[in-house]
């Protein structure tokens, strides 16, 4: 059953933080149908946190480090180790100054490719327009709403993208915050921030949810009746099907 002979190897960019890139990983595992331990992907994960800066204090001009430099260097040495598909499980990281480094490393080696998050939300998007949603709100860091990451994703005509309000934001991001230091809380320990989140997005008539950090699909998020789109499911099956050459 085995195919480990004909796929690639995977490449994973973790400390973006540390508990988002074990989630990719065991998604990643997850999705491989296997009867034995050689029936698995190669995966080369490595976690530099203390490395990498922090991606909203350069984007909101705290910082003058570039993040990117630190995660290209990262790539740098998964591809020393033999991976061939690279994934930076960080939405922010994917705003252009910071991504601008690792493209420049991954145009240095042709052989290798980037699996590309922004890429996937345009098609989770338009997914969940033909699904009938309408109206999608965005949850996601303060760096990346100023580095307006998402307002340059394409989506269909018909789909607009909502944000919470200034207070809203500062919860999103406070949870963001407790996701990166607990790693496995539930949304019922956040208490009346989650029902915050939940009311400001009813509020503005929003029937789809994309979760764009991706520290927020580790708690479990029930909106009933919202279509929600998980940018870490969407990466782990992008890997499987580019590892072993399937098309999604």
């Amino acid at each position: 059953m085995s195919t480990q002979a004909s796929s690639k190897t995977i490449g994973i960019v973790g400390g973006l933080g540390p508990w988002t890139g074990l989630d990719l990983h065991r998604r990643v595992l997850a999705a491989t149908p296997v009867e034995e331990d050689q029936d698995h992907l190669s995966i080369v994960h490595l976690a530099r946190p203390r490395a990498i800066g922090n991606r909203n204090a350069f984007l909101l001009g705290d910082s003058p480090v570039n993040p990117g430099e630190a995660i290209a260097a990262v790539v740098e040495d998964l591809l020393r180790c033999g991976a061939e598909l690279i994934a930076i499980p960080c939405i922010t990281a994917h705003a252009a100054p910071i991504i601008a480094p690792v493209e420049a490393c991954l145009a240095r080696h042709p052989s290798a490719a980037r699996i590309d998050l922004r890429t996937l939300l345009e098609a989770e998007l338009l997914a969940a327009h033909a699904q009938g949603a309408r109206r999608c709100a965005v949850l996601c860091t303060v760096g990346s709403r100023r580095a307006q990451v998402f307002e340059d994703l394409a989506h269909p005509p018909g789909l607009e993208l909502a944000f919470p309000t200034a207070p809203i934001q500062a919860r999103v991001q406070s949870l963001i915050n407790a996701i990166k230091a607990d790693g496995s809380p539930t949304w019922d320990e956040a208490g009346e921030t989650r029902q915050a989140i939940v009311d400001d997005m009813r509020e503005q008539g929003c029937d789809a949810v994309l979760l764009g950090c991706t520290e927020l699909p580790l708690p479990r998020l029930p909106i009933e009746g919202a279509h929600v789109i998980d940018p870490n499911a969407s990466l782990a099956a992008a890997l499987y099907n580019a590892a072993t050459s399937k098309k999604s």
